[in-house]
This record gives C-alpha cells, sequence and structure tokens, in this order.
C-alpha cells in the first residue's frame, strides 16, 4: 500500500513528534520528513518506506480507503486519549492546517488546541472540544473509535477523498 502525504503527517501526529524529531528518532536523512509530507517527489523514494515501517513499529496502522472511506491512520492497540487530543493531532496532519489556523476556523484560543493536544485538563471545555471537533469534520475528516481491538484513528471521510486534497 502506498502511503500519502496526509498520512504521514496524520501518523506523526498521532505520535506527537516534529519533523525534525522524527529524523533524529529514526536516524533519517535532513528534510525527509518534510519532502515525503509535502509529496514532492515522483516516485515514492525506498525511505518512505523505511518511514512508514518505523512509525508501524510505533503502533500506527496505516489504513486504505474503500468504497466508503477515505484513507487514514489509527493505533493498532487502544489506548488511553481522554479529550481526543492525539486524534485531533492525526486530523490536523490529515488535513494540514495548524494550530492558529484551527483554532481562528473553529472559534476558540490558539492555547486551548495546544492544551487538547497534550490532553491537559485545565481549561478544557465540551463546547470548545465539539467546536474543534466540528471543524475537523467539516475539513473532511472522520475520527474513527476504537474498535475490535483497535484503536482510535482519523481518515477521509469520504472514499473519493482516497487520502488525497
Amino acid at each position: 500500500m502506498d502511503v500519502s502525504s496526509e498520512q504521514f503527517r496524520a501518523a506523526r501526529g498521532l505520535l506527537g513528534y516534529s519533523q525534525l524529531g522524527v529524523e533524529r528518532l529514526f536516524e533519517l536523512p535532513h528534510r525527509l520528513v518534510q519532502i515525503l509530507e509535502a509529496g514532492k517527489y515522483k516516485l515514492l523514494p525506498r525511505e518512505a518506506y523505511i518511514l512508514k515501517a518505523k512509525y508501524e513499529s510505533r503502533g500506527v496502522l496505516f489504513t486504505a480507503p474503500s468504497n466508503t472511506f477515505g484513507a487514514g491512520v489509527r493505533w493498532k492497540e487502544p489506548r488511553l486519549d481522554p479529550f481526543d487530543g492525539v486524534q485531533t493531532r492525526g486530523a490536523r496532519g490529515l488535513v494540514n492546517i495548524s494550530q492558529p489556523r484551527l483554532a481562528a476556523l473553529a472559534h476558540v484560543d490558539r492555547n486551548f488546541i495546544t492544551r487538547v493536544e497534550q490532553n491537559r485538563s485545565d481549561a478544557v471545555t465540551e463546547a470548545n472540544l465539539q467546536k474543534v471537533r466540528s471543524t475537523l469534520i467539516a475539513l473532511g475528516v472522520e475520527f474513527v473509535p476504537e474498535d475490535g481491538g483497535m484503536g482510535a484513528g482519523v481518515r477521509w471521510a469520504i472514499a473519493d477523498r482516497q487520502g488525497r486534497r
């Protein structure tokens, strides 16, 4: 299965790493993550398969599109995510949107997005959580719940997205 740039960003989001952090952790070439996440390649380089395997070794599962939904990522096993912060990071990666932009679209404070993504309970309100989630859903994301022993994740809500924007 080929992995889209959106899936690479979403996987990194689930794991909570920066691009530089991924390169250092997995000892990858400089700017490789940036290139893969930007989709700036004609042929998927060998390193893409290496990065995919590294993410999978950390518990990320890359999901293929189907007739009813698009490509995405999820955890192989259930994990604690009390405010859907990890899913929010993954969703932001999928749609390639920054914290400030998401905060503006959702009409919440940028610091609220940071607190959610760090699963900090201070000043996290259900109303603001719903605003953030609704905004990401409006951008085409589907939040995948834990089921069948598999962890939560995110994917494109409609099949014709196929993981490509």
